[in-house]
């Protein structure tokens, strides 16, 4: 039996709450420690894609590297992130209807707020 410091006797199940507590920490530590490792032996110059950026700049269409680069491979990317907000849309859809809640109508600063912050927000 486990006591406080008040002397009132604590439940059993603080004990495997804090053997958790502990497992977690030492996983976020382990996996810490982990990331400092991968960083620090990281070469302090990285070979760049200079060279394959350059022998593919014929096929890009346009003359500037950067710009190349912005075009092919971050157009893949927009591609991936629209796949990724399509199926968090058909997530939400697949949780079906939430509770009937009572509709109030806003007041005037909201509406006013919404109708001329949406234009932006969308931009």
């Amino acid at each position: 039996m486990m006591l406080d410091k008040t002397g009132h006797k604590i439940s059993d199940d603080v004990r495997p709450a804090a053997v958790v507590y502990l497992l977690a920490a030492l996983a976020v530590m382990s996996l810490a420690a982990l990331l400092v490792y991968v960083v620090l032996s990281l070469p302090p110059i990285a070979p760049g894609l200079t060279e394959h950026v350059d022998a593919q700049m014929g096929q890009s269409g346009v003359s500037n590297p950067v710009t190349a680069v912005l075009l092919n491979f971050r157009g893949y990317d927009t591609l991936l992130e629209m796949v990724v907000l399509l199926v968090a849309l058909l997530g939400v859809w697949a949780l079906g209807d939430a509770a009937h809640h009572h509709e109030t109508k806003p007041g005037p600063i909201l509406d006013t707020l919404a109708r001329l912050l949406t234009p932006v927000l969308i931009l």
